[in-house]
């Protein structure tokens, strides 16, 4: 309509699989509006979006997404709220904030339903495919029931922050909770009990150009604090440009894992060697080796394994 103004119309057929074709019993149409930039900073997008699973209404959502960004500072916004359910499907908050000195702040707020809320997830657990069948069962509003009690929430927050250290070192570090609810019992789809609280824990030094121009070395140590296993990692990924054309990444990772269900313990010690090179700007050839040694004890167990693996491929940017 303007330069600020734009209108979208969208309808199609949804599928679970980019090789299902299309399944006319399930559609969509929906409409959406463009608005920005204003002020040099900010974007806004408005949407109607709804859907209809056979003769069901499969989903019927508003929402929008507002983006925010300078030199400075970004915040990006995204809510999608189904009106035919009256749920919250997804709530999406992403900021950034620059200091000086080289200090960056990151935080992420994240909801959603997890899965996706639609009509079909009242057909998990169920022996039969089709929302047609599960008529012959159930109402149409205990159809509605059963995709809301198959549907959990999932929630979490990660906050974060960068540092230069040197002009060749970096500091980065985050945290992040994450917490999956439960799901109810009914028709006759047993309860799915919730996580708890999940923690994690992450730190990462990253350096750049320490033996030979376009080197990169990330040293990372990551412990995670969730319902069934607290595991600390060690890692160490760099990379390395032998020539213009062909760089070598070798990598190593160290896992412990103590496991609460069962008071176990678990070392993982897993290293590899990948290499590619270049060939004309646009072909890419690639070999990696590598492997995965483990050892379980607990009580009653007891087991090491090994693995190990080549592989090689190639890859081509149009």
């Amino acid at each position: 309509m303007s330069e600020d103004v734009k209108f979208n119309l969208v309808a199609g057929y949804p599928v679970d699989s980019s090789s299902d074709g299309p399944d006319t019993d399930r559609n969509f149409w929906g409409a959406s509006v463009d608005l920005g930039t204003y002020d040099n900073a900010w974007d806004f997008v408005l949407f109607y979006i709804d859907q209809a699973n056979e003769d069901l209404i499969g989903r019927r959502a508003v929402g929008g997404e507002f983006r925010y960004f300078t030199a400075e500072r970004s915040l990006l916004g995204l809510v999608d709220y189904d009106i035919h359910y009256e749920k919250l499907n997804t709530f999406l908050l992403i900021g950034n904030l620059n200091l000086p000195g080289g200090l960056s702040l990151n935080a992420q707020f994240d909801y959603r339903a997890s899965p996706f809320l639609t009509t079909q997830n009242a057909l998990q657990g169920q022996a039969i495919t089709s929302l047609t069948a599960l008529q012959a069962s159930f109402t149409d509003d205990e159809i509605y029931q059963l995709a809301e009690d198959r549907t959990a929430e999932s929630t979490s927050l990660t906050l974060g922050a960068s540092k230069p250290l040197t002009d060749q070192l970096q500091l980065s570090g985050d945290v992040t909770l994450t917490e999956l609810s439960d799901t109810p019992a009914s028709g006759g789809v047993a309860a799915v009990p919730g996580t708890g609280v999940d923690k994690y824990y992450n730190l990462q030094l990253i350096g750049n150009n320490l033996l030979k121009p376009g080197d990169i070395t990330v040293a990372g140590v990551r412990y995670s604090d969730t319902t069934n296993v607290n595991t600390t990692t060690l890692s160490l990924n760099t990379r390395y440009p032998i020539t213009r054309f062909w760089r070598v990444n070798p990598r190593v990772r160290l896992d412990y894992k103590d496991r609460v269900t069962n008071n176990s313990t678990e070392w993982i010690f897993v290293p590899s060697l990948r290499m590619d090179y270049l060939l004309q700007r646009k072909y890419y050839f690639e070999v990696e080796v590598g492997g995965e040694y483990s050892e379980l004890d607990g009580p009653g167990l007891s087991d090491t394994t090994s693995t190990y693996y080549f592989t090689a491929g190639y890859r081509i940017d149009f």
